[in-house]
């Protein structure tokens, strides 16, 4: 769940930069930083928002690592 939710504001995030970017005389090298700023930003935020809770230390950090690398 929480991994669907990180895609579907990723998804959001570019189809709006996207948007601005052709409705608008935006840069779209700013909006190219938006893009990458949301990918390398939403997997610290969504652990934090929405941490993954465990009795067992080692499956948290391994849901966190994986969250990790999936999204970059």
């Amino acid at each position: 769940m929480r991994q669907a939710a990180m895609l579907g504001a990723m998804c959001a995030v570019f189809a709006l930069s996207g948007l601005l970017s052709v409705t608008t005389d935006f840069n779209p090298g700013y909006t190219r930083k938006i893009c990458h700023l949301a990918l390398f930003a939403s997997s610290p935020v969504t652990m934090f928002l929405w941490p993954y809770r465990s009795s067992n230390a080692a499956d948290a950090r391994l849901v966190t690592l994986w969250t990790v690398w999936y999204v970059p």
